[in-house]
């Protein structure tokens, strides 16, 4: 089974803040594009996939 949250959704005493911001700047080049992505990546796993 796989879940995918949406960033506002992660509780901040699970995950190294500075390290992940890093690593979403890095990778998707602003945080708007980050967050973007990873809510479109929640809706499709916990949405989209159950109903198909």
């Amino acid at each position: 089974m796989l879940e995918v949250d949406a960033i506002p959704e992660y509780d901040a005493g699970e995950w190294d803040y500075w390290a992940t911001l890093i690593m979403l700047l890095m990778i998707y080049g602003s945080l708007p594009a980050a967050k973007e992505v990873l809510n479109l990546l929640n809706k499709l796993v916990n949405e989209d996939l159950p109903h198909a």
